[in-house]
């Protein structure tokens, strides 16, 4: 029987919510920890790589940049209720 793992990524837009970040990844790693595996792995994104401020002031220091990620089959965007006042045009 292979051993499979599940990678996943995490987009943090700036003010995103921190309540919903460790909502999200909190149940993975308890997961991990009672399968005795890393069954769950995930990589924290920005969209610089630069160090992302959540809502409540605490900032977080991605793994990797938008531009350097290149194959995650699960990905999820945590954003807040600031994300209009940060938006940019394309």
């Amino acid at each position: 029987m292979s051993v499979t793992r599940t990678s996943l990524g995490f987009v943090l837009v700036d003010g995103f919510s921190m309540m919903a970040f460790v909502a999200a990844t909190e149940p993975l790693r308890i997961a991990n920890r009672l399968l005795g595996r890393a069954a769950y792995a995930w990589t924290v994104i920005s969209e610089d790589g630069a160090a992302v401020t959540a809502s409540n002031g605490m900032r977080v220091l991605p793994d990797a940049d938008m531009r350097t990620i290149t194959h995650l089959p699960w990905l999820a965007v945590c954003s807040g209720f600031r994300f209009e006042a940060g938006r940019r045009a394309c």
